[in-house]
């Protein structure tokens, strides 16, 4: 069970945006967005996103709303 901000993914969804995750054709916000979902599935703390994405905290939430 997923607690907190972390999601829980299928095997496809994972794999799915594994391949998004590491796309250099794709749009640069789909390829965050990716990254940010894998990261939250994972557990990852806001502040580990922030560090690894190199964004500001305050850009999470507004990436949330696209995702949801």
């Amino acid at each position: 069970m997923a607690t907190g901000s972390e999601i829980l993914l299928t095997q496809q969804q994972h794999f799915d945006l594994s391949s998004i995750a590491q796309s250099r054709a794709l749009p640069a916000g789909y390829v965050f967005r990716a990254k940010l979902i894998l990261m939250l599935a994972q557990g990852a703390s806001f502040s580990a996103i922030k560090r690894q994405l190199q964004t500001m905290v305050q850009e999470l939430p507004f990436t949330f709303s696209f995702v949801t």
